[in-house]
């Protein structure tokens, strides 16, 4: 669990950690994807050893088209991966016409 990849392709969408990078077969960004970034912050200790990890992750939606469906998708496959949301904010660039939705999220994952 806990598995932010896992989670993006269940949903169908295409996720990058960091940053998107072209690759040869894939030149350009798709018309809907992730970026992501993971922390980890060690908790719950016990004889001077963490015994879990928080896994906090920021998540950003880029979709040329409106998000809603897709961001529906990506919110059941994280909380099926035991993600909690904490956040999410939207924004719409008239100039470049793209939707771009930032959700954050935490889970537990134990030792």
């Amino acid at each position: 669990m806990l598995d932010v990849q896992a989670a993006l392709t269940s949903a169908g969408v295409p996720g990058y950690r960091d940053a998107f990078r072209p690759t040869p077969g894939v030149k350009n960004p798709p018309g809907v994807y992730c970026v992501y970034q993971i922390t980890t912050i060690p908790t719950m200790y016990a004889d001077d050893e963490a015994q879990a990890e928080l896994v906090r992750v920021q998540l950003y939606l880029f979709s040329q088209n409106s998000p809603e469906a897709t961001q529906a998708a990506i919110v059941a496959a994280m909380e099926a991966q035991t993600f909690d949301r904490r956040r999410t904010r939207d924004d719409y660039n008239p100039s470049t016409e793209v939707y771009l939705v930032l959700s954050e999220w935490e889970g537990l994952a134990w030792k």
